[in-house]
């Protein structure tokens, strides 16, 4: 191997010579790092991290619509069409580094916006895990929301470049509930709507963990999400009509007290 192979095979992955620039209309570009290099950053720099991604749920029948811009050969320029199509997919992505920081993305697509809807899906979940753990996108809340029908949200920053001299920034931390870092407003609309956990119980949980200064990943929150999911999906009937049993176990499991307000829980 000549010396310059082996300065190529040493190089550190740099995600700065990876970032394109995204239009937003009458805003200023947003910087965005495609999920594919965040795939290269994520194996550069952790040697036995894992990626585990799950279908959570594929409707091939569910109607599903959206706007698109389409040429127009009469009027000669492009239109907005509404487009309707019938599929809907959901996954599931889990991220563990080599530091153990674990992070949860969801992300689901319709066939109206992409054909191969199902794998765009899956892909999103990925991007939203990684960038939860530091990879690609620096911030999260609004600017996680799907923008012109990309597969995962773009990032808009003040600089006129996009810098990766240091270590990415510390995600987004949520305001602090007797120690604990509460859960984000994604996090706790999904506890409390979907997964019917009584609002007065959230607080009890803490989604994240803080080494060296660095905000990684879920811990206790994650895995009571989880939980949950994987109960609602294996007992879809069972979890509707009686909700208050799997949400007890979930969080007993995890060695959390409930409180007494919320739901009337039945001691079998």
């Amino acid at each position: 191997m000549t010396s310059n192979e082996d300065e190529r095979v040493k190089k550190p992955f740099n995600p700065n010579e990876h970032i394109t620039k995204l239009p937003q209309g009458n805003k200023p570009p947003s910087d965005y790092l495609e999920v594919k290099w965040r795939l290269v950053w994520f194996r550069d720099t952790n040697k036995v991290g894992t990626i585990l991604t799950e279908i959570i749920e594929h409707n091939p029948e569910q109607e599903t619509t959206a706007t698109k811009l389409v040429w127009n050969d009469q009027t000669k320029r492009k239109e907005q069409v509404k487009i309707t199509s019938q599929g809907w997919a959901m996954f599931r992505a889990i991220v563990t580094d080599d530091e153990g920081a674990t992070a949860v993305g969801h992300g689901s697509e319709g066939k109206a916006d992409f054909l191969d809807y199902v794998e765009k899906a899956e892909t999103k979940a990925v991007g939203r895990a990684l960038a939860m753990l530091g990879y690609g996108t620096q911030f999260t809340g609004d600017e996680l929301a799907e923008g012109d029908r990309i597969v995962d949200a773009p990032v808009q920053r003040p600089q006129a470049e996009a810098k990766f001299d240091k270590e990415p920034e510390p995600k987004f931390v949520a305001p602090k509930t007797n120690g604990r870092v509460a859960a984000n407003e994604n996090q706790a609309t999904l506890l409390t709507g979907r997964l019917k956990v009584p609002a007065d119980w959230v607080p009890l949980l803490d989604f994240t963990k803080v080494k060296d200064g660095t905000t990684y990943g879920t811990s206790v929150g994650n895995r009571v999400i989880n939980a949950l999911l994987k109960a609602e999906k294996t007992d879809r009937n069972g979890y509707t009509a009686n909700p208050d049993r799997f949400i007890q176990a979930a969080f007993e499991h995890e060695g959390l007290t409930v409180p007494v307000t919320g739901y009337a829980l039945d001691p079998d």
